[in-house]
């Protein structure tokens, strides 16, 4: 999972951070990974989609504020959680306009953060369970462009151009990403499909612009995986 935090508010960006590690972790979440932002504007510059499961914004801040930077998010992404903070509720309806998950009152405390966790599941929308490799090599699916194999090696793309090795078959990969999700386009790729923008004949173009071959035997089946998960999308 993982979260952004805005905030021009050094000490409350850190005490925010706090408190949210320590519920997350009191309920097991796996994998929590936090980044900060100072403005509205650093967070766009960083933002892409499905980049972030959550948001946490201060709606008063220099610059852009939360509001103004929140509408820009939802033009971005239609499916990150935001969360609001602010010391006053005088922009709660524009929140709510903006399918805010919840609206945080400055001062935070560990109280009000248990209370927004008991009422709305981080893990909910998007769900991104965690992948688990030999060795013990964890990795949030959702976060996998695509895998490639190698002299009996995984290569794992992830997002933000990371990557992860694990030694394992590439059946065995096969296995683990079993779910509508991914789909084999050629022999030793696997793709994740929340990351393609489009097919262009014998080709997969993902999102960052990187051009993936798809083997003739296979094209039929990732159309069709294709329009399954962009169908899918369109009824949640």
């Amino acid at each position: 999972m993982r979260i952004a935090i805005v905030d021009d508010c050094r000490s409350d960006e850190k005490h925010l951070v706090e408190m949210l590690s320590s519920q997350l972790e009191k309920r097991r979440y796996a994998l929590v990974e936090f980044d900060t932002f100072s403005s509205g504007e650093a967070l766009l510059e960083a933002l892409q989609p499905g980049k972030y499961d959550a948001i946490f914004m201060d709606i008063y801040m220099q610059g852009l504020n939360g509001i103004d930077t929140a509408g820009r998010v939802r033009e971005l992404d239609g499916d990150v959680r935001l969360f609001f903070i602010t010391s006053s509720n005088e922009y709660a309806a524009e929140s709510y306009a903006l399918r805010a998950d919840y609206y945080l009152l400055k001062p935070v405390t560990e109280a009000s953060i248990e209370g927004m966790l008991n009422t709305v599941s981080l893990a909910a929308k998007p769900h991104n369970p965690v992948l688990t490799m030999p060795g013990g090599v964890q990795c949030p699916m959702q976060s996998i462009q695509y895998t490639e194999y190698s002299n009996h090696q995984i290569t794992l793309h992830l997002e933000n151009g990371q990557a992860r090795k694990v030694w394992m078959a590439q059946a065995e990969m096969e296995k683990l990403l079993g779910s509508r999700d991914f789909v084999t386009c050629t022999k030793g790729i696997i793709i994740g499909l929340r990351w393609v923008d489009r097919l262009d004949g014998t080709t997969v173009v993902m999102k960052d612009g990187m051009r993936i071959p798809v083997s003739r035997s296979r094209k039929n089946d990732v159309k069709q995986a294709h329009a399954d998960y962009l169908f899918r999308l369109l009824q949640n």
